[in-house]
């Protein structure tokens, strides 16, 4: 019950991992744990922090920011590995925006695998929206996202469409961005989690209510 003796645990098991990872590549589960870790503690104790820090402070905002994108990309890049385990030529195909080719090698044992990777991605660009050669790559995400969909409708009571907050609520309009998706996924998100999580309201806050200057409705999702 104490959150700061967790987040300063974290790094160390976060390298403890990394460390048996770089001595047994192969271990599936290893490299799955390794870099959700990543992703989990980037979100919780390094762009919480960061979305806490008054605008005064802009130094250190950015800083924490910057800090948590880099984590959120080194445990993406970490799962990815597993991913091109199982599909060698992924990459040539999301790049061909070859989705279904690229997607149809998974399996519902893959569910986990590709959530944490399209979700360390997405978090990436979202605390970044201004780095677009990130954002054009999101597409390849919400192919990864609707995979686990068909492969685990249920993924994470809530989980898959706490995603799609995020995904539409971050993107520009141009981009595929769409705050009534957002808003839609949002629902469907609490239907399913109730109050056991909390991701989506804070998804909904920071990204579509951020867009929009909603200062009573960020205040009351909070």
């Amino acid at each position: 019950n104490d959150a700061e003796l967790v987040g300063g645990a974290l790094p160390f098991a976060i390298k403890l991992y990394e460390s048996r990872l770089a001595a047994m590549p192969a271990h599936a589960g290893l490299r799955l744990q390794t870099g959700s870790l990543y992703v989990m503690y980037a979100n919780a104790f390094v762009q919480a922090p960061a979305d806490m820090t008054p605008r005064r402070e802009i130094e250190t905002k950015e800083f924490l920011l910057a800090r948590a994108k880099n984590l959120y990309l080194r445990g993406r890049d970490i799962l990815f590995v597993g991913l091109e385990r199982r599909n060698p030529r992924l990459r040539v195909q999301l790049k061909e925006r070859r989705y279904k080719e690229a997607m149809a090698p998974f399996k519902k044992e893959d569910a986990s695998l590709l959530y944490w990777t399209a979700a360390g991605w997405v978090a990436a660009f979202a605390v970044n929206p201004f780095d677009m050669e990130l954002g054009q790559t999101l597409p390849q995400t919400a192919a990864m996202m609707d995979r686990v969909a068909e492969l685990d409708a249920g993924y994470g009571r809530g989980a898959l469409d706490a995603f799609f907050v995020t995904y539409y609520g971050s993107l520009p309009a141009y981009m595929g961005g769409d705050a009534a998706k957002a808003r839609e996924h949002f629902a469907k998100a609490q239907a399913l989690a109730g109050d056991s999580d909390t991701s989506a309201l804070m998804a909904l806050a920071t990204t579509v209510c951020v867009n929009e200057q909603n200062a009573a409705e960020f205040k009351k999702l909070l």
